[in-house]
């Protein structure tokens, strides 16, 4: 008799034949390409579990498809690789959508069904809840606005306040070498605040560190909420901790709108609450609070760190940015006041930086590009959808444009892709077009695009960018180590719903403050005047953004 291990290679053998006939069987010759993964239908969960986000770019390099075809358990998938395919699945923005993921989103962050229901409701129109609330607050973000430039002066306020604070801190410390902080922890919290105060107002609900902690666990866990479809009674045992979290963080919410909050919050806020109002209880709105938390942060702390990591652990990068920011004219200007001994107060008009300062931007967008570990998913609804009129799009499938994919591109960014450059993305002159640049702006999707832009790209970069200009500015930065060389740390352990990875571990730097003696002044500077008049001016964060 045959043994028990050929009884079961047998077995195996005719599973793993028989699941592959099945997806070949059941694939359309007119949908993307297949690309064929080791084990069928659990080949890409063990790639993406293994790869994370390089599991997208190994496929694409293997196979060099513009749009291909995996198949998961009980779903199809398409994944986007060609620039070219953008535009194309932009115009299908009905048919292929983010609007069933948004609404779907509403249970993991603890709203009622009744609320989820209407959030469902009228998915491929302009009359979806989720498409009007979004159109509602856009105009209130857009540059020019004096809804953005409220927020971002308060958020520069923060900022400046927290740089002052840090000052305060070092001063006190009678030796230098003592000035040791974690840069993580330190940049996290500061934009954490500057964030939240610049749209909840004074009124913020972050203030309250319990509720930051509870805040904290929800992110980290995230998708631990998403990927438990267990019946309850086995699911809690896994969700418990973070539900219970989630609810800490709603019940503050609902505390701030029963204080009356939204009335001296953000104009932001106050047109989501009017528009939610029509339809949501207050613990409702609480929810969809957490969820606009998670856009506000979820990607500006992380990126806060990799910013102010590139910019000082490369001197060329720290010298360019820091000599551009001197250089403009009316940018920084010194004044001896009264009682001064003699010592100068530095006033810097940070509104200056979003059109005059060309590296510094670059080095954001260079930082995204280079950091961005996103996903842009949607959902196939309705009906099926021929793409770009060869490529067919079954009903019920998913769709992943990895951000990964694009800004890895060598045709999109040139052949020194995998090098961080700051100055990729300055503009060249040319004469026939003066918005002429060396990169095609179509692959930058740290923001999205099309109809999935995200709104608050404008209120994100200025605070990123005025965040690196004062850190440039007054202080020198270094590793606490022996040799002060940068190391750059793991992200292994990132959050899986993280847009830009977590580094693994904390960074004790030594910090030094500056003067303004470095230069061979004789005269110190002993105070700094931070000041944010607007701008109408879009910062040129988007293929978008670049024509306008």
């Amino acid at each position: 008799m045959p043994s028990t291990f050929i009884l079961s290679l047998i077995g195996f053998l005719a599973a793993y034949i028989s699941l592959w006939v099945i997806i070949l069987l059941t694939h359309d010759e007119k949908e993307p390409p297949l690309a064929k993964t080791k084990f069928p239908f659990i080949g890409p969960l063990v790639g993406l579990i293994k790869g994370g986000p390089k599991f997208y770019v190994q496929q694409r390099d293997k196979y060099n498809f513009p749009i291909y075809t995996l198949r998961a358990p009980f779903q199809r998938i398409y994944i986007v690789n060609a620039t070219e395919l953008v535009g194309a699945l932009q115009k299908q923005w009905r048919h292929v959508t983010f609007a069933p993921i948004f609404a779907g989103a509403g249970k993991v962050v603890g709203m009622s069904q009744e609320a989820c229901d209407h959030m469902h409701e009228n998915l491929t129109d302009e009359t979806n809840f989720n498409h009007v609330w979004v159109s509602l607050i856009t105009p209130h973000i857009a540059p020019g606005s004096s809804g953005l430039d409220e927020m971002n002066r308060r958020a520069i306020e923060v900022v400046d306040e927290k740089i002052d604070e840090l000052v305060k801190e070092l001063d006190q410390k009678k030796d230098e070498r003592e000035n040791h902080i974690g840069l993580q922890d330190w940049l996290f919290r500061t934009m954490l605040l500057a964030s939240t105060e610049a749209v909840y107002g004074p009124m913020n609900p972050f203030r309250d560190y319990g509720m930051e902690k509870a805040w904290n666990t929800v992110e980290m866990n995230f998708l631990t909420l998403v990927l438990t479809p267990m019946p309850r009674i086995i699911s809690g045992y896994f969700t418990r901790k973070v539900v219970q979290a989630r609810e800490i963080v709603i019940a503050a919410f609902m505390d701030f709108l029963r204080k009356g909050g939204t009335k001296s919050a953000s104009t932001l806020l106050k047109v989501k609450h009017a528009h939610h109002r029509e339809k949501f209880n207050d613990r409702d709105i609480a929810a969809t609070d957490l969820a606009l938390s998670f856009a506000i942060l979820g990607n500006t702390k992380a990126a806060s760190w990799w910013l102010i990591y590139h910019i000082f652990s490369d001197k060329q990068v720290l010298h360019d940015i820091r000599r551009e920011l001197t250089s403009v004219p009316g940018l920084v200007t010194y004044t001896e006041e009264e009682e001064s001994n003699g010592n100068l107060t530095a006033s810097i008009e940070l509104s200056n930086i979003r059109t005059q300062c060309p590296i510094l931007l670059s080095t954001l967008q260079e930082m995204l590009r280079y950091r961005s570990v996103a996903n842009s998913v949607r959902k196939v609804i309705e009906q099926d959808v021929l793409l770009d009129g060869r490529f067919l799009l079954k009903k019920g499938s998913y769709l992943i444009l990895p951000h990964a994919v694009q800004h890895t591109s060598v045709k999109a960014f040139g052949p020194n892709v995998n090098e961080f450059d700051h100055t990729r993305f300055v503009r060249r002159p040319n004469p026939r077009n003066e918005k002429a640049s060396v990169v095609d702006r179509r692959a930058f999707y740290a923001f999205g695009g099309g109809h999935d832009m995200c709104p608050g790209r404008h209120f994100a970069s200025m605070e990123l960018m005025a965040l690196a200009a004062l850190m440039v500015l007054r202080f020198d930065i270094e590793p606490a180590t022996e040799d002060g060389k940068w190391i750059e740390p793991t992200w292994n352990n990132s959050p899986l719903a993280a847009g830009i990875p977590y580094p693994d571990s904390e960074v004790s730097v030594r910090i030094r403050v500056r003067d303004g003696t470095e230069n061979g002044n004789k005269r110190k500077i002993t105070k700094w005047k931070v000041s944010y008049s607007g701008s109408e001016t879009p910062l040129d964060m988007s293929a978008e953004d670049g024509q306008q």
